[in-house]
């Protein structure tokens, strides 16, 4: 790898994860809105406005539908890179390009957007917090999500090339 290379791929993966935070950013910023309307109450109306301890978040937390306690904004920015790291795999296979670009864009940029580790300390999270519907519901989609977003990247990069 040259030097040059190195840089790209290096300044690529942090663009990708200034993307990440982005996209991790207004997935949240829409899960706390559907949360708000969802009319579950939180702890902080269970006790008249005052300060809520553990006990009663956790309570709450029991309370909100098992899909709306996932960690979408993570979910989400795996799947996107799993889809186009599959498309880039593709291209790649198929001899487009230079082989230097694949590395930029696959490693560098898509590899700074995914978070697998991300990943899995909001699985442990979930699994700490005896939260068993949304851990297995995580791990599904991170199993077998990713792997048909990447196959499906696959698919559709063949098809494009």
């Amino acid at each position: 790898m040259t030097a040059s290379l190195w840089l790209l791929t290096s300044v690529a993966g942090g663009l990708g994860a200034c993307a990440r935070y982005l996209v991790d950013r207004r997935v949240r910023a829409a899960q706390e809105r559907a949360l708000a309307r969802s009319g579950r109450r939180d702890a902080g109306q269970l006790s008249g406005g005052l300060p809520a301890g553990p006990g009663a978040r956790a309570a709450c937390e029991g309370l909100r539908p098992c899909w709306l306690r996932l960690p979408w904004g993570t979910v989400v920015v795996n799947l996107g890179a799993c889809l186009l790291l599959g498309v880039l795999a593709s291209w790649a296979a198929a001899g487009s390009g230079r082989s230097g670009v694949w590395s930029v864009l696959g490693t560098g940029l898509l590899g700074g957007y995914s978070t697998f580790s991300t990943a899995c300390l909001e699985g442990a999270r979930l699994v700490l917090a005896r939260s068993w519907g949304p851990h297995l519901l995580h791990a599904l989609l991170l199993t077998l999500g990713t792997l048909t977003a990447a196959w499906a990247g696959l698919l559709l990069g063949t098809a494009c090339c």
